[in-house]
């Protein structure tokens, strides 16, 4: 009876994208790589040379010195050791570098502020004359060189080959020069950009287009730290995206725009809405109890990303999603994004990279430049992608039956057939039997509905369009960067708001950074950056069991309510005065008026209108740091930094709200600090065939969390909501506060630029741990080897090879205060003496730090011109000696002990496949990307006595952690079909399937079999399409709102045998005593639908779960984007506008394959806790938005 949406088979349908990803590479020739704009700046610059007879050392020297490059290179490997002579004057840095290294057969890259020398071929230019200026010749040519796009290049060397002459072009991407004849070839370079050769003949005008070549052999990668450092020297597998990507998703919270993108990273947002959190998992779940989330480190910073509003992982909780950390980062201030994703890459960081490390690199201003201004503005609508699968032929009632009949005389009597002259009476009630939709045919009688209202006994609106709105989106940035000789600055202002899906639900977030650097003296420079973000959230939805959780109450409402009468949402006396079952609280004029007669159950009307909560968040994430140079390749640099926020709550219920009659008021003022000190001594030589990169520092990482407030109950005068007006009231005090000291040390030493020994180690002295256990120390060792470059491989088609293998641990030290009890003091007296409870658990004044031990191997390989580019990685982790709370027998006085045990086992498989498959020379490319990766999570042991660990429950499902299971393993609670020995359901006299009462049994796992992602880019000169799917193959999720929709018939899954009944599918049973007993023979006894389901699920609590268990795999359009670039010749007369490009998105589009009832299965849990993965819990929808953004660059 599930619902599958299935395609084709994907794994035939992945096998043929890779065949024509590896046919199409081996047809075509190129690799599409977009030059960045800093490059064509950084080699702009002017510089004038007199050199003679210098070595080529000095030569660079001379040249650093001049400008803001460093160059990067292996002294072998390009003889710095010759002498030559150069001679230029206020001639554009890139006419030199060009004129240089031509004639010497180097080659050179552009990385950030880096120039990156290697040996290039041998040269086809004659030997290398002293470069000077250039000569006078016979014939004129002059011309424009512009890019794939038709913008203007400026910078572009122009040399005739085998001279050293040539010149470069301006501004406007013009040039002149003289040449001997129409024989000469000028050739045409620019980073980033393949080289052409053109013949000039009888040529005196030229149109010159170059089109984008290879940047990749050396790319440069942000590492732990900070630290810069060439990717082929790596020793364990990263994740990189480009801030563009970040900031093109336009979406809330940052986390979520990961999805897909980066290997090993799943990612699963909240049901909270556009202002809940988002969960992201780096190569499985570690850790038995607590977060397995990782760090978040800004610029050097660790911030924090705690959500401390999470909902409980327990049964029967609500409340509100109160947003994480890094939710509130503005997603276009950011450069780029490095994920080290284990211990190997994270070992630096110590306890706080256990999990990896999200490493983000905002933007800076350029030296040298003038002020740039950028414009960025998006706008956005989203619907609900999926929503439920409402049932629009039953109404309310019993048995096919309506349940009340009134009279001609006004008395209500039970419903009867043979009743003539009133009128069918719909009534409220508790359970399924009285409110359920198992009623006649809708067809548009007239009735009178639970409040006395005679309405059509018809479908309901649709409760997505008569009470959800379309989420409206605007995000507006404006950023300014430039710099001089000495100083770059850059500044941006943000302002994004968001009217969401749920009525009155609104988020305002400002967000301002301003970013500078200076050279304060030789040799030292200051950087500091201030980021300052205020959000206001209003009327943040309520999810998973509140009352007031608007999903929760549509998921089961009677299909013939008349929603005109939900929508008057307080009691009038004529409701009152001819309703049927109902009562309770707020059951007075003016109270909420409620369709059944639960006690914690609401009015979405009444919600929005007479309850409130908002929160107002003020942060400030800013650090200085100092670098000095002590000498040459030896820096010393010191740091401070801090992520501090003060979030004012306030929350208030009206009187007569049905879960809080007489109103109440809480108002909350939450202060949390981090601050981060570190000083680190960089070294990086040469001596000889040897390069040496080391680093040793030390860390002071501290926290302080504080939450003071009142929370007042019984309103003494309604509408008045203030703290200090009510008949109750409670005070609220919450600290906690832990210090880790550290210091570490790691060096990198590299062999002719192809063999590279990583080795680092840490020690941690941690505050929330006992103090002889306070310290722990954890290495790191790795290797990185370069096969093509080491043995001069000349493999067909075969341009890089290498290999890396690697071996870490990290500890974790815990949360505060698990070694000490402690009171907590209560608001109430007795005799005027204040009172206080201990804490209900055992704490282990022996507590021992956790220690994640990890290996991992892998290989990346180029091929095809570098148009081909593979990179494979296995992993294994063992996680042990973990801090987990431990239920205990009450008798005890206690509920739980905390104490060191148990060990889970993470192992899996990355894989990342990325190239060119297309690439003409009209300008038209496709680029084409995959992501794989396989986790193999398994739980290797439990302290003696326990056989599993609850990490999440509801009603009727567990999440637990088990011995010799995965991680995350479901199993269903209380209920279970009685089955033979052969899996077969056993069907009673009835004709309905046999229930027996069960403890627990194992019917699943949440975690997926493997996850991954596809890109694709379609380019044509300035136009560009690109795509996102989003793949989950693997895991179950458990739905407790598809059991409210089967509990009360509201699905279309319950409509089959409503006419004529149907025939439960499984084997005729006789029951022998107290035991039921298999005849063998397939049921053939019918009975009714509402039978069926009552016995399925007879109410909210009381279900069979694996009823309600589905695949949540899923294929998802997770994004899709048309741009448009105009031409630089559009805007060349245009004295404002230097740039500009316009584009439509969309977000979460649909499924290509998706198996639940519903809901979206990536986007269902009510926290971002573990304990909740698995379970769906009455969900927001997952929204699919489409909007437009503007760019323009001034």
């Amino acid at each position: 009876m599930k619902k599958r949406l299935l395609t084709q088979p994907f794994v035939f349908y992945l096998r043929r994208m890779m065949y024509l990803l590896v046919l199409l590479a081996v047809s075509h020739t190129g690799f599409s790589v977009s030059p960045d704009q800093a490059t064509q700046e950084l080699l702009s610059q002017r510089i004038s040379l007199q050199l003679k007879n210098k070595s080529l050392k000095q030569v660079l020297a001379t040249i650093e010195k001049q400008t803001q490059v460093k160059f990067i290179y292996v002294p072998q490997n390009i003889r710095v050791d010759r002498d030559l002579s150069l001679v230029a004057t206020n001639e554009q840095l890139s006419a030199v570098l060009e004129r240089l290294f031509a004639p010497l057969a180097i080659t050179y890259e552009v990385s950030e502020n880096r120039i990156i020398l290697t040996k290039g071929k041998t040269s086809e230019i004659l030997p290398a004359e002293p470069a000077t200026t250039v000569a006078s010749l016979e014939q004129a040519v002059s011309g424009t060189v512009s890019d794939d796009k038709g913008e203007s290049l400026p910078g572009v060397s122009i040399t005739i080959k085998g001279t050293t002459q040539g010149t470069t072009t301006d501004a406007q991407g013009a040039f002149k020069l003289n040449v001997a004849d129409g024989n000469a070839v000028l050739v045409f370079s620019f980073v980033g950009y393949a080289k052409q050769e053109i013949t000039v003949g009888t040529q005196s005008i030229l149109t010159v287009r170059l089109l984008p070549g290879d940047q990749t052999l050396n790319e440069v990668v942000v590492t732990a730290l900070g630290i810069k450092r060439e990717k082929k020297a790596l020793a364990y597998s990263t994740g990189e995206i480009k801030g563009s990507d970040l900031a093109q998703a336009n979406v809330t919270n940052l986390g979520t725009a990961l999805s897909a993108k980066v290997s090993g990273v799943q990612v699963t947002s909240s049901a909270g809405g556009m202002s809940g959190s988002s969960r992201i998992v780096i190569r499985g779940n570690s850790s038995l109890s607590g977060n397995s989330q990782p760090l978040y480190v800004i610029d050097g910073v660790p911030i924090d990303n705690s959500n401390r509003r999470a909902i409980s992982s327990y049964q029967l909780q609500g409340g509100l999603d109160g947003g994480d950390g890094i939710s509130n980062i503005n997603p276009n201030d950011i450069e780029s994004m490095t994920i080290l994703k284990g211990p190997n890459g994270t070992a630096l960081y110590g306890q706080l990279g256990a999990n990896g490390v999200v490493i983000i690199t905002t933007k800076s201003g350029r030296r040298n430049r003038r002020p740039s201004i950028q414009y960025s503005g998006s706008y956005s609508v989203g619907n609900a992608l999926v929503k439920p699968d409402y049932q629009n032929e039953y109404g309310q009632g019993y048995n096919g039956q309506f349940t009340f009949y009134r009279q001609a005389n006004g008395v209500v009597v039970p419903f009867n057939s043979t009743l003539t002259g009133g009128i069918p009476k719909l009534s409220a009630g508790r359970n399924p039997t009285t409110r359920g939709s198992w009623g006649p045919k809708m067809q548009g009688q007239k009735i009178e509905d639970m409040w006395g209202d005679t309405v059509s006994y018809s479908p309901v609106t649709d409760p997505y369009k008569a009470f959800f709105r379309p989420e409206k989106q605007a995000m507006n940035t404006v950023s300014v960067d430039g710099g001089g000789e000495k100083v770059n600055y850059y500044f941006s202002l943000t302002n994004l708001t968001n009217d969401g899906f749920t009525p009155t639900n609104k988020l305002n977030r400002n967000s301002v950074t301003v970013k500078l650097s200076a050279d304060i003296a030789k040799g030292l420079n200051l950087d500091t950056k201030v980021n300052y973000v205020n959000q206001f959230v209003n009327n943040r939805p309520y999810v998973g069991d509140d009352g007031l959780n608007p999903v929760y109450r549509f998921l089961y409402i009677p299909r013939s309510l008349n929603m005109d009468g939900l929508k008057r949402y307080e009691y009038t006396a004529k409701d009152i005065r001819y309703s049927q079952d109902l009562g309770g609280n707020g059951y007075f004029v003016g109270g909420e008026k409620i369709f059944e007669s639960n006690s914690v159950t609401s009015n979405p009307f009444w919600t929005i209108n007479n309850t409130h909560n908002e929160d107002t968040r003020d942060r400030i994430i800013a650090y200085a740091k100092l670098n000095y140079e002590l000498a040459k390749g030896i820096n010393l640099q010191a740091r401070y930094g801090t992520d501090l926020y003060y979030e004012r709550q306030f929350a208030w219920k009206a009187v007569g709200t049905r879960i809080s009659q007489t109103g109440d008021v809480a108002e909350n003022m939450e202060y949390n600090k981090t601050e981060n000190i570190d000083a680190l001594l960089m070294i990086n030589r040469e001596v000889g065939d040897f390069s040496i990169n080391a680093n040793f520092g030390a860390n002071h990482l501290s926290n302080k969390y504080r939450i003071t407030g009142n929370a007042g109950s019984q309103l003494s005068i309604p509408g008045l909501y203030a703290i200090g007006r009510t008949v109750l009231n409670t005070p609220r005090l919450g600290v906690a506060e832990s210090v880790i000291n550290s210091v570490y040390g790691q060096a990198s030493v590299g062999f002719r630029n192809y063999l590279f020994l990583d080795v680092s180690a840490r020690n941690d002295w941690s505050s929330t741990l006992p103090i002889t256990n306070s310290s722990f120390f954890y290495p790191s060792v790795g290797l990185s080897w370069a096969v093509t470059d080491a043995l001069k491989l000349n493999v067909p088609a075969l341009d890089y090879f290498k290999v890396r293998v690697s071996y870490a641990q990290a500890g974790r030290s815990g949360d505060p205060y698990n070694t000490l009890g402690y009171y907590g003091l209560n608001a109430n007296t007795f005799l005027n003496q204040p009172l206080a409870t201990y804490t209900s658990t055992i704490v282990d004044p022996n507590l021992k730090n956790e220690l994640k031990t990890s290996y991992e191997a892998g290989a990346e390989l180029r091929f095809l011109k570098n148009r081909l580019n593979l990179d494979f990685t296995y992993y294994h982790s063992v996680t042990s000696n973990q801090i987990i709370p431990i239920v205990i027998s009450q008798s005890t006085g206690y509920s739980t002990k905390v104490t060191n045990a148990g060990r889970i086992e993470n192992k899996g498989v990355e894989f990342l496949i990325a190239g060119t498959p297309v690439k003409l020379t009209n300008g038209f490319s496709w680029d084409l990307g995959f992501n794989f990766s396989a986790n193999r999570n398994k739980v290797l042991e439990l302290i003696d006595g326990v056989n599993e660990i609850v990490v999440g429950s509801d009603r009727n499902i567990r999440v637990v952690a088990a011995p010799g299971e995965p991680y995350g393993q479901l199993k269903a609670a209380d209920y279970a079909w009685l089955k033979d020995a052969n899996g077969n359901r056993l069907i009673d006299d009835k004709g309905l399937p046999i229930v027996q009462s069960i403890s627990t049994v194992a019917i699943g796992n949440a975690t997926p079999k493997w996850i991954g992602g596809i890109t694709n880019t379609f380019s044509y000169k300035g136009l560009s399409l690109s795509g996102l799917i989003d793949i989950r193959q693997g895991g179950q999720i458990f739905s407790q709102g598809r059991v409210q929709e089967a509990a009360y018939g509201t699905s279309k899954r319950t409509l089959e045998g409503r006419e004529g009944g149907l025939i439960a599918s499984g084997i005729k049973a006789r029951r022998e005593g107290n035991q039921w007993i298999s005849t063998g023979q397939a049921n053939d006894i019918p009975t009714t639908a509402q039978a069926y389901w009552n016995r399925v699920a007879s109410d909210k609590g009381f279900a069979v779960a694996e009823e309600f268990l589905y695949d949540a795999s899923y294929v998802a359009i997770r994004e899709l984007r048309l741009s448009y670039q105009l031409p630089a010749s559009i805007l060349k007369n245009n004295k404002v506008v230097r740039g500009a490009s316009l584009a439509v998105y969309g977000r979460n589009l649909g499924y290509l394959e998706r198996h639940t009832d519903g809901f979206s299965p990536e986007n269902s849990s009510i926290n971002v806790n573990s304990g909740t993965m698995g379970m769906e819990q009455h969900s927001l929808p997952l929204l699919r938005t489409v909007g437009v953004d503007l760019n323009l660059n001034f």
